[in-house]
């Protein structure tokens, strides 16, 4: 329903078919009509709602918060005044231990859940249903004893003897070294069927903190990686086994190597034997850079400007550097034998 509608351009017949509709929505108080350019200010009946509704030009709203029936007090309602009846917004808070009020929904959950009778317990009587005696600070370290009475239980130290029978012949000091002890019940259950002797259990006097964190401080015995300054026994000089070489025992062996025994040892090395250097000739054309290592079949015996026709065994690594064959003798340089 646009109630812009009629306007003075309408027709005739557009003007009475508008006016009925609108005369109808008034008459249904606007209940479940869509309308649209509305007036600020207007009412309607909201039937899903049961209630009064007025229109602000944007939305509509509820047209009161609070419904009351005007009852004088020389009227009367069910024979009670206008006092007796509470408004609307009236409410119960929920009761409590000090304070009476309506039962809250989690108390009428736990009251639904107690048992007819549930209070009405009688603790049994007789031996294995009495309460424990009066502790008191006088029965502190003691335990709990049966005595030849039934029904009867006493506060008392527990017997020595009874240690005994149990194969426990440690003094009360030795005992009392576990007081304070951190060990859990089932730390000390590992016991239980241990075989480990008196002196055994006595390799750990002295032990000031956890084992096992010692033990991983410890270098293993395959591939140990060592740090700071590791210092081991020394061997005599001359000794030639698998044991650790200090830097003193490599200091005492070198004393034998001097200029005379390096000289004796280079003059008694043969032509071309490992670790020999040549004049060599690579008579193939290639380039060889510094440092490359050729074999010995493409290598020629040579001088300075001569080559000769002579190979050589092994691998050879280059000690200088050859550019491409030329005619000069630039394909010729020092070389090591290397195997």
């Amino acid at each position: 329903m646009d109630f812009s509608l009629p306007t003075l351009a309408t027709g005739y017949a557009e003007f009475l078919a508008q006016m009925k509709e609108r005369d109808e929505a008034v008459i249904k108080m606007l209940d479940g009509i869509t309308s649209s350019n509305l007036p600020s200010g207007a009412k309607r009946w909201n039937s899903d709602g049961n209630k009064w509704e007025k229109y602000n030009g944007t939305e509509w709203s509820n047209l009161a918060t609070l419904y009351e029936i005007k009852v004088r007090d020389s009227d009367k309602l069910n024979g009670q005044t206008a006092n007796y009846y509470a408004v609307a917004s009236h409410g119960h808070s929920n009761a409590t231990i000090t304070t009476s009020g309506f039962m809250s929904s989690t108390d009428k959950s736990k009251l639904d859940g107690v048992s007819e009778n549930a209070n009405n317990y009688s603790h049994p009587t007789g031996d294995g249903n009495l309460h424990v005696p009066v502790n008191g600070t006088a029965n502190n370290g003691k335990f709990l004893q049966a005595t030849g009475v039934a029904g009867t239980y006493v506060w008392a130290y527990p017997p020595t003897s009874s240690l005994s029978t149990l194969g426990i012949d440690a003094t009360a000091t030795e005992l009392n070294i576990l007081d304070g002890a951190t060990v859990t019940t089932a730390e000390l259950n590992i016991l239980s069927g241990a075989l480990i002797t008196v002196s055994q259990l006595n390799f750990l006097s002295g032990l000031s903190s956890n084992l096992q964190v010692q033990l991983n401080a410890k270098a293993p015995l395959n591939s140990a990686a060592l740090t700071g300054t590791p210092t081991a026994p020394t061997a005599a000089v001359g000794t030639n086994t698998t044991q650790l070489a200090t830097t003193a025992f490599v200091l005492a062996n070198s004393d034998g190597v001097t200029a005379t025994t390096v000289g004796a040892a280079t003059a008694g090395m043969s032509v071309g034997s490992l670790g020999s250097y040549a004049l060599l000739a690579k008579y193939d054309g290639v380039a060889v850079a510094q440092g490359a290592t050729v074999a010995g079949s493409a290598l020629r015996y040579a001088s300075a400007t001569i080559q000769s026709t002579t190979t050589v065994s092994g691998t050879w690594r280059c000690m200088g550097v050859l550019p491409m064959y030329t005619s000069n003798g630039s394909n010729i340089t020092l070389w090591l034998r290397i195997s």
